[in-house]
């Protein structure tokens, strides 16, 4: 297991991911295996249903074909969780958050 990419951002943006496509074409159709995801965040604004901090990732360039959300919208204390054994395959991923605050992430796999 390696390090694919990490983050860490306090506005609201896109971060810590790959390029759209960047292993398309890859054997068997598919080129990053993520299995592990430590992700940490704290929110700047009232709890909501937006979800804090997202892992979105898909086979084909440009096209969201799935959308986890890793933390919710936490409250003023900082909350940190590890996703192990999750066994996503995909071409590209990134991480998202549609909040003010501050979170981060490591993705790991192979």
């Amino acid at each position: 297991m390696v390090l694919l990419n990490s983050g860490f951002v306090v506005t609201e943006t896109t971060f810590g991911g790959t390029t759209a496509g960047a292993s398309s074409g890859a054997p068997g159709g598919v080129g990053l295996h993520i299995s592990k995801v430590v992700a940490f965040g704290q929110s700047s604004v009232a709890s909501n249903s937006s979800g804090g901090l997202k892992l979105r990732y898909g086979t084909i360039a440009g096209t969201v074909e799935t959308t986890r959300v890793l933390l919710p919208v936490p409250s003023s204390n900082t909350v940190v969780i590890t996703l192990d054994d999750l066994r996503i395959d995909c071409n590209w991923f990134d991480l998202a958050t549609e909040e003010a605050g501050a979170f981060g992430a490591f993705v790991f796999g192979k």
